[in-house]
């Protein structure tokens, strides 16, 4: 049986993506800040043997060990902050979403995953480039 991680699980992609991935048989390490969020979410689903919740925000995820999970196929991280509103361009929450993709790669590797598949929103892009504009303003929302 294949094992797989998914950080975001109680977000809006991360929730179908865990329960596609347990309709398809997987075993689910489902990584939340959370834990009653992901019990709303879920709903019946909490239940099923092959879900795993671990509350884990991913600041502490690099001082995680490795065999408290023990070996995964795969890792999906989908969680990301700041999507919206005025965090969109707040500095410190991008460049840590940056820090947070590193840090899962990282650990994706230390429990023996065949494959990562990351989804960040982009936004650290935004926030870290210096856009210059003639008329005075500065975009509050996608600038690509």
């Amino acid at each position: 049986m294949k094992r797989v991680v998914v950080t975001g699980a109680t977000g809006f992609i991360g929730r179908y993506l865990v329960w596609e991935l347990l309709d398809a048989g997987y075993e689910v390490t489902a990584l939340v800040r959370n834990h009653e969020k992901a019990r709303q979410v879920m709903g019946e689903k909490m239940d099923l043997p092959l879900l795993h919740i671990m509350d884990c925000d991913l600041a502490r995820l690099s001082s995680m060990r490795p065999e408290q999970f023990g070996q995964h196929d795969y890792f999906f991280h989908i969680a990301w902050s700041g999507v919206s509103g005025h965090m969109l361009s707040d500095y410190t929450i991008q460049t840590n979403n940056v820090k947070y993709a590193v840090d899962a790669i990282r650990f994706a590797k230390a429990i023996g995953c065949k494959r990562f598949i990351g989804a960040g929103s982009l936004h650290e892009l935004e926030c870290m480039q210096e856009m210059e504009n003639s008329s005075g303003t500065v975009p509050l929302g996608n600038y690509y």
